[in-house]
């Protein structure tokens, strides 16, 4: 891949690797030192780590937006999303390589980093997607030309590259453009939103919030939690179990997007599901197997009580 370089008179910050952390949340963040296919399969995304404590930034978002915005403790940049983690399996030997040369480019100072400004995005705006109306996230927008031209290469679209700060109810990822039947009931006045990843640009209110410069680490090691099996839970017996119903209004409006995002469900299983849900919810095991209890978390809210 053809190097690609800015002039520093572009930047608002550049990395300088020899220049010493004031403060550092690399001892918190568990990284890897080069990617490989072993580590690519334990993976759901692609991830590289922040070395630079980006609280002050958040604790001064804080103040001046008088929210309680939360940190998840770490900070990272994402290269490939979640919703994109197909494409890990399919990555080239040389595209795994430009993938550790990208992060060891950007660990060294070498790939330049151009940091935007300090965003913010309000869920009960209009316009966002239903399930996100008590969401806030605030967050760095950053440029990084390597990495976009690697995307390019994959035909993946085009990103905004971000450091998420904090947020409020979690993370926005999506805007709403539009709406469409329901798969098994076009003539229902209900409909599914139709969402499209939204910007994360810089906000001109947020000027005069400032940003360290950001230095990097290696990538993001998949969490432990995740990987770890779930322990197998002791047979109940059926003739005990107790009769679980839905609102189906919650379940079509609010519960289908959310196990849609999760990647748990793609569009040809919602009529099935929605039958299940309908009529045997107690078939739900049978039907989703390991995933089944991250299925039934995200139907909670849905439950008849």
């Amino acid at each position: 891949m053809p190097e690609v370089t800015r002039p520093i008179s572009e930047s608002l910050a550049i990395i300088k690797p020899e220049q010493p952390l004031t403060s550092s949340v690399s001892d918190f963040a568990p990284k890897l030192a080069e990617l490989t296919r072993e580590s690519l399969a334990r993976m759901k995304s692609i991830e590289i780590t922040v070395n630079t404590d980006l609280t002050p930034t958040l604790e001064t978002m804080q103040a001046k937006m008088s929210l309680p915005f939360k940190s998840r403790g770490k900070f990272h940049v994402t290269i490939i999303e979640q919703q994109e983690k197909g494409i890990l399996s399919r990555l080239t030997d040389e595209q795994i390589e430009q993938l550790n040369r990208l992060s060891s480019q950007l660990q060294s100072g070498q790939s330049p980093v151009k940091v935007n400004g300090v965003g913010y995005i309000d869920g009960s705006q209009p316009g966002m997607v239903k399930a996100d109306k008590d969401k806030k996230v605030c967050f760095v927008a950053i440029e990084i030309p390597e990495a976009t031209a690697f995307r390019e290469c994959l035909g993946l679209e085009r990103k905004d590259f971000h450091i998420t700060l904090g947020f409020i109810n979690n993370d926005i990822h999506y805007k709403k453009i539009g709406e469409r039947p329901l798969p098994d009931k076009p003539l229902s006045p209900k409909r599914l939103e139709v969402k499209t990843p939204i910007e994360k640009q810089p906000d001109p209110s947020l000027t005069s919030i400032t940003v360290p410069t950001i230095e990097f680490g290696g990538f993001n090691e998949p969490d432990p939690e995740e990987e770890k099996p779930a322990a197998p839970k002791p047979q109940e017996n059926k003739d005990k179990r107790v009769a679980v119903s839905y609102n189906m209004e919650i379940v079509e409006q609010v519960c289908i997007q959310k196990l849609i995002d999760a990647q748990l469900i793609v569009e040809a299983d919602i009529p099935n599901l929605l039958k299940i849900v309908e009529t045997n919810p107690n078939a739900l095991g049978g039907r989703f197997g390991a995933i089944t209890i991250e299925v039934k978390k995200i139907l909670e809210e849905a439950k008849n009580r």
